[in-house]
């Protein structure tokens, strides 16, 4: 389980590590791929992100034709690897339209609460072990109701809830979003 997501804790190296981590997601947006690995390497080394880390470099590599490697550290683990990843990155993007989220929990299955236009979602990331790719589920916690909004919807699906499936249904194709400075608050 990555213990390294808030990183007001780490201090210095934790805004070190969210720096190195940004910039190589713009130098990946720019084509840089090269560099953009070398970011997220630093990244990885501070201690802090590094599965996000592991994962960007990764991705650098497939861009650059070569077969993605993970880090001797996290072979084995790259389900869950991929899973934190992609839950972080969705949390980017949420921020970055201007929705808070947090990351509630990490691990093969990662779990995000994000309040979205006023709504309250949980929404949890997995892998898909059999054909590959990555499951997303979404409720809409209304009081001490659970409503699933996504894959499975609801009939009282609100304004919002048809908002919010759309991205969910892109969410796995999105690509690399920065992270807050300060990193992303666990619950």
């Amino acid at each position: 389980m990555e213990k390294n997501l808030n990183l007001d804790n780490h201090g210095s190296t934790g805004i070190k590590a969210a720096r190195s981590y940004n910039e190589g997601v713009a130098l990946f947006g720019q084509g840089k791929y090269q560099k953009a690995k070398m970011a997220f390497q630093r990244c990885y080394q501070t201690g802090c992100l590094t599965m996000q880390a592991a994962y960007a470099g990764a991705m650098c590599d497939a861009k650059m034709g070569r077969k993605p490697v993970i880090t001797e550290e996290l072979r084995g683990r790259e389900d869950e690897t991929g899973v934190v990843f992609m839950a972080s990155n969705l949390v980017g993007y949420l921020a970055v339209e201007g929705h808070s989220a947090v990351l509630e929990k990490t691990g093969e299955t990662s779990e995000i609460d994000a309040m979205v236009k006023g709504c309250k979602y949980n929404i949890s990331v997995s892998s898909d072990t059999v054909f590959g790719g990555f499951f997303f589920f979404a409720y809409r916690m209304d009081g001490d109701r659970r409503l699933q909004v996504w894959p499975r919807v609801e009939e009282d699906q609100t304004e919002i809830d048809k908002y919010i499936i759309p991205i969910l249904k892109q969410a796995a194709y999105f690509p690399l979003y920065p992270l807050p400075e300060k990193g992303i608050p666990l619950t």
